[in-house]
């Protein structure tokens, strides 16, 4: 549903959008980068800009994009049940997957809110590094326990020095 004009340009909007951005990162600048708070800039600035992008019009990115909007909405409510599952998990053991689980929506929100904002040509390398980045995240975990298997192995048979 598109907003009620409020009597601001382009340049007003803008500058709204660089005050939410300049916000973001000075209320975030004391704490160590986190996927959590990229994500959590990452999703408002561009939710800014989609409201710079549609604003004025008669449509939203629900009617234009919906089923881009319908992945990034399931997208960021399996995002949410992970954070809160791997919060509230005791298993050590499990939390790899959860947590490879999380980067993995964490990626698809920001890739399917990001091609709304641009052609479908940009989509597709867009979806492009989302596939490799999300592999990545689920190989990243099996490299390295094969990894420590195999140091623990050698260790053990006195290959490589302690």
């Amino acid at each position: 549903m598109p907003r009620p004009s409020s009597h601001q340009g382009f340049h007003g909007g803008l500058n709204v959008a660089f005050i939410n951005i300049r916000y973001n990162i000075l209320q975030q600048q004391h704490i160590p980068i986190s996927p959590n708070t990229f994500l959590a800039l990452f999703v408002s600035v561009t939710l800014n800009f989609l409201e710079l992008k549609y604003q004025g019009k008669d449509f939203s990115p629900f009617q234009t994009h919906p089923k881009m909007m319908r992945v990034a909405t399931v997208s960021l409510l399996l995002y949410c049940f992970a954070y809160d599952f791997e919060k509230r998990l005791c298993s050590p053991a499990y939390v790899h997957i959860v947590r490879s689980g999380r980067a993995v929506f964490g990626l698809l929100l920001s890739v399917s809110l990001a091609s709304v904002l641009f052609q479908d040509s940009v989509c597709v390398g867009l979806f492009f590094v989302y596939i490799l980045f999300s592999n990545w995240e689920i190989l990243n975990h099996r490299v390295k326990g094969m990894y420590d298997w195999l140091q623990r192995r050698m260790n053990r048979r006195n290959l490589l020095p302690v």
